[in-house]
């Protein structure tokens, strides 16, 4: 391509980006060879911050950092024999999620021209509920009922929504409850600060069930979930956020409580495999998602192995759940949005959100293909919650794909 018509183009892209707000946000660059042509997938966004320039593979093409901050990017790659660019590239440099712009330029290796393809589809998030929660959290989708329970942690209470109108009933907790599920013989039983409790909705009585002896004083009960054979599962963590006092417990139908993982600073994103054989947890600032071989019929684990770390500017690993397709989606606390990654731990998709501290997704609607998510406002600043007004709202949006049934536990 001559430089003059290269500037030509450079003109044109920048031109269809003129009207449109953004703020400082990433670049995420995807390479797949396709012989004789490489596509090149560029999600580009306007007033790029440095960072996001200086990561961008310059392989056979000039950017200048003027015309990058303009919004416009003209990538003309050579052909690549032995490429070792990275699968992709982000920067999260971004005071609150930018307005994505989406082209797909296919650029023939031989010529260096390209040309522009559909925009790609972008996930539409709703606020179902501003429900201006401290710390919500624990959300579960009861499938008889078709409603969704969820907490507030630190306000203490049990929160239960309705989508068909759109209404939402709380309970308070003498303590602070940590995650929930529905029983079969009826209420719940919820992991409060110092243990499980059974709960009775119609009187708001806690009724204890198990208090574990090695539960310290300075800990708290955080995530939890029910496996698909109706035990609950729940972490615990210093409520400091400092120590590896926590650890992971198990509730038997018959109400006796096993500990099965110390050394844990905050349980979180605890979830099974559809066939029950995996099982996620993680410690959120250890910044790692584990994976166990997990066996369906004793509830043991073992194995332990890493699926998942992030890098701090990712963000920190929060609650989690598995679609049909064996799937985890993944809340990134401080990073803005929900990832879905493969059963390998490969990055898959990435859903941005309007709040900075998305806590938990969960699979929920008729047909369970809506991901509801908790989020959060404990410890923004004043000037971050007039930028994200919306936070510790109850959000949701089309998954595109089916997850997977919550169990009620059996006990």
């Amino acid at each position: 391509m001559k430089p003059a018509k290269h500037a030509k183009r450079r003109k044109k892209l920048r031109s269809s980006h003129q009207g449109h707000e953004g703020h400082r946000g990433n670049i995420k660059v995807v390479w797949t060879r396709a012989a004789p042509n490489f596509s090149l997938s560029l999600k580009v966004f306007k007033n790029l911050c440095d960072l996001c320039v200086s990561q961008f593979p310059h392989s056979g093409g000039k950017t200048r950092n003027r015309e990058a901050k303009a919004g416009a990017f003209a990538y003309t790659p050579k052909r690549i024999e032995n490429s070792r660019a990275k699968p992709y590239f982000e920067c999260f440099d971004c005071p609150q999620p930018p307005i994505r712009f989406t082209r797909k330029l296919e650029t023939n290796s031989r010529t260096g021209t390209a040309r522009t393809a559909k925009e790609e589809k972008v996930t539409t998030v709703t606020c179902v509920y501003d429900a201006k929660s401290l710390l919500g959290e624990g959300p579960f989708w009861d499938v008889a009922d078709q409603r969704l329970f969820w907490v507030d942690i630190k306000g203490r209470l049990i929160h239960r929504f309705d989508p068909a109108n759109r209404k939402d009933e709380s309970w308070l907790t003498p303590e602070d409850i940590g995650s929930l599920a529905v029983r079969e013989n009826g209420g719940l039983i919820v992991a409060l600060k110092s243990g499980f409790y059974f709960y009775d909705l119609e009187t708001g009585k806690a009724t204890p069930v198990a208090l574990p002896a090695s539960h310290a004083d300075h800990n708290r009960f955080n995530d939890g979930k029910t496996d698909r054979q109706g035990r609950f599962w729940a972490g615990s963590m210093d409520d400091n956020e400092k120590e590896p006092s926590g650890g992971l417990f198990r509730l038997n139908h018959n109400s006796q409580c096993e500990r099965l993982v110390d050394g844990i600073i905050c349980s979180n994103s605890l979830c099974w495999s559809p066939d029950s054989r995996i099982m996620y947890y993680a410690d959120s600032w250890q910044r790692t998602v584990w994976a166990w071989d997990f066996d369906p019929d004793t509830g043991t684990i073992s194995n332990r192995r890493t699926y998942v770390n992030l890098s701090p500017a990712e963000g920190v690993p929060d609650g989690a759940t598995v679609d049909a397709e064996g799937f985890l989606w993944l809340a990134l606390w401080d990073g803005w949005q929900i990832k879905r990654y493969d059963p390998e731990g490969r990055p898959q998709k990435s859903v941005k959100l309007p709040v900075q501290r998305p806590t938990c997704p969960m699979f929920g609607g008729p047909n369970l293909d809506i991901i509801y998510v908790t989020s959060a406002s404990i410890g923004l600043s004043e000037q971050e919650l007039q930028q994200q007004p919306l936070a510790g709202g109850l959000f949701a949006f089309e998954a595109e794909t089916c997850g997977l049934p919550e169990m009620r536990f059996k006990g």
